[in-house]
C-alpha cells in the first residue's frame, strides 16, 4: 500500500512532469485542458490527503471545484 507521505511524493512528481511539460505549450480536448483538469485534482487531493485513511469526497464536491474553478475545465 501507499502511505500519505509516498502518494503526495507521486503526486508531486506528476505536478513537475505537467509544469514541466506546459513550457512546450498546451492542448484543449473538446474544451478542456488535460493538464490543467489534472493540476487541479492534484491540488484538490494535496489538500484534503492529510484528513485521513477512508475519507472521500463526493461527487457533488468535485462539481462545486469545478464551477468555483473554471479555468480546470478551459
Amino acid at each position: 500500500t501507499l502511505r500519505e507521505g509516498a502518494l503526495l511524493m507521486e503526486l508531486n512528481s506528476v505536478r513537475d512532469t505537467i509544469r514541466e511539460n506546459q513550457r512546450s505549450g498546451s492542448i484543449v480536448l473538446i474544451g478542456v485542458d488535460p493538464n490543467k483538469a489534472i493540476l487541479g485534482l492534484i491540488d484538490t487531493l494535496d489538500k484534503y490527503i492529510s484528513v485521513g485513511i477512508g475519507y472521500a469526497l463526493s461527487t457533488e464536491s468535485l462539481r462545486i471545484y469545478c464551477e468555483n474553478h473554471p479555468y480546470v475545465l478551459k
